[in-house]
């Protein structure tokens, strides 16, 4: 899932991570956010989502842990803070910053899922190399 958004968020985080994180480290987070998309894009696929759902799933694992620039423990305020900015500023939807904020808390653990989008964040994070190479 490459959307527009999703390709400007991609950018917009590996930004962030390169100008706030130690060198390496950086790499890392992002990496690992690229394999988070890969594999709930994937399962989404699989549970027969929608676009906008599958969008809403690539975008949170782009943006969940973006946070960290800010505080590297218990993150997900900042994470929602710079991902609501950053959407609103690229004109996204308010109806789906609002999805992507709550999905942001369940997959930083922060509350339940209450939809199949967040039943997939929320299942095990380690991620299968059928789930990223189908």
């Amino acid at each position: 899932m490459n959307t527009p958004i999703v390709n400007t968020t991609f950018r917009f985080v590996r930004r962030m991570f390169r100008q706030h994180l130690p060198e390496g480290f950086d790499r890392f987070q992002l990496d690992q956010a690229v394999i988070l998309k890969n594999s709930w894009v994937s399962k989404g696929l699989k549970r027969g989502l929608e676009d906008e759902a599958l969008e809403i799933l690539a975008l949170t694992a782009l943006l969940c842990h973006v946070g960290i620039i800010e505080q590297l423990n218990e993150h997900t305020a900042s994470s929602q803070f710079i991902a609501k900015c950053f959407l609103e500023e690229e004109g996204y939807g308010k109806h789906q910053i609002q999805l992507l904020l709550h999905a942001l808390a369940v997959a930083n653990q922060d509350c339940p899922p209450i939809s199949v989008l967040e039943e997939i964040i929320n299942q095990d994070k380690r991620v299968e190399i059928g789930d990223v190479w189908p």
